[in-house]
């Protein structure tokens, strides 16, 4: 199986210092990764409803600048004055914009932030996928 890349991609991740509480947004551009929209819909008794999602495919040797992947654990562990140096795959926190997105911003307008990209994700699930060979070992990544 060959590996399909599509994309650079921006991702955020939010940390909060265990120790001052400081809170930040910290960005990370995944240079090639392959990004999925999904577009769909669910019937419910009141009508239709989307069910819009995106899916990632992030691989093992993706480039990031030389920041290295860390747990969500041990991401949430580390001193802000080293987190410049890692980046991490959190459900429910994080968020990813396809393309290489240069803006910084603050805990507190993370949302409208987002909200002008067209294709901005919030990260809902990971899932490893480390069978076959050490080349095709990557983390597949859903969200809305």
């Amino acid at each position: 199986m060959r590996k399909s890349i599509n994309t650079p991609a921006t991702l955020y991740n939010y940390h909060k210092d265990p120790v001052t509480k400081e809170e930040g947004w910290y960005r990370t551009v995944l240079y090639g990764v392959h990004w999925e929209n999904n577009k769909a819909v669910n019937v419910i008794t009141s009508g239709l409803s989307t069910a819009d999602g995106v899916t990632i495919f992030i691989w093992d040797d993706v480039k990031t600048d030389g920041k290295e992947y860390v747990s969500p654990k041990k991401y949430a562990s580390l001193p802000s004055n080293m987190i410049e140096k890692y980046w991490t795959l959190e459900e429910g926190k994080d968020r990813m914009i396809t393309g290489i997105v240069y803006d910084t911003t603050s805990p507190v307008i993370i949302d409208r932030f987002v909200s002008k990209y067209d294709d901005c994700m919030t990260v809902k699930s990971v899932d490893r996928r480390d069978f076959g060979s050490k080349r095709m070992h990557h983390w597949e990544v859903n969200g809305s």
